[in-house]
């Protein structure tokens, strides 16, 4: 059973890898994420929120308590604009490739990204990642540029490709995870 789950969700990932490579095409440095690029999903804090919010305003309505309802629709606003903030911290960033390190069989290869704020509000806590691998979190000032890495392992030598990776931010309260994700055609020789 566990090895159909797997074969089923390797399946849907491919296509949807497929699907994404289709609609956005290749990039080209630089590249400049709108809004049409940027997925957002909440997190699990995210429905452990709303579903303390319904849990809520049906508790409201129950016992007529206008005040339970009252808060209940202002941690909904709460929740609406903290999906608009997320969404919003990654709209208009532009990123392009600084330098790669090259290195030998076995290590990883480092491509150094310039991500760069054209806004006048800051981009706080965007992460830059591979799929499978963490990364630590980079905050882009306002009119600013920061830079950041991404580690690919160099399995045998030769050209390294970065032929995917992935932009998100759970920025401003954790409530939505908002990603970018990016085909670029960035290489090192190992």
């Amino acid at each position: 059973m566990r090895r159909l789950i797997r074969r089923v969700r390797a399946a849907f990932d491919e296509r949807m890898q497929a699907w994404l490579r289709r609609r956005q095409g290749a990039d080209r440095d630089p590249v400049l994420l709108h809004r049409r690029r940027i997925y957002i999903l909440p997190t699990r804090l995210g429905i452990a929120y709303a579903v303390m919010v319904f849990a809520m305003v049906l508790g409201g309505l129950n016992y007529n308590n206008n005040l339970g309802l009252g808060l209940a629709f202002l941690l909904v606003s709460l929740g609406l604009v903290a999906m608009h903030h997320c969404h919003g911290t990654l709209s208009g960033l532009a990123l392009r490739l600084l330098a790669t390190e090259s290195a030998f069989a076995g290590q990883d290869v480092r491509f150094r990204l310039l991500l760069e704020n054209r806004s006048r509000a800051p981009r706080p806590s965007i992460e830059v990642a591979l799929e499978t691998a963490a990364s630590r979190p980079v905050d882009v000032p306002a009119c600013g540029s920061a830079p950041a890495a991404v580690s690919v392992p160099a399995v045998r030598r030769g050209r390294v490709t970065l032929d995917r990776f992935v932009l998100s931010t759970r920025h401003p309260l954790g409530l939505f995870r908002a990603w970018a994700v990016v085909h670029p055609a960035y290489f090192a020789i190992a």
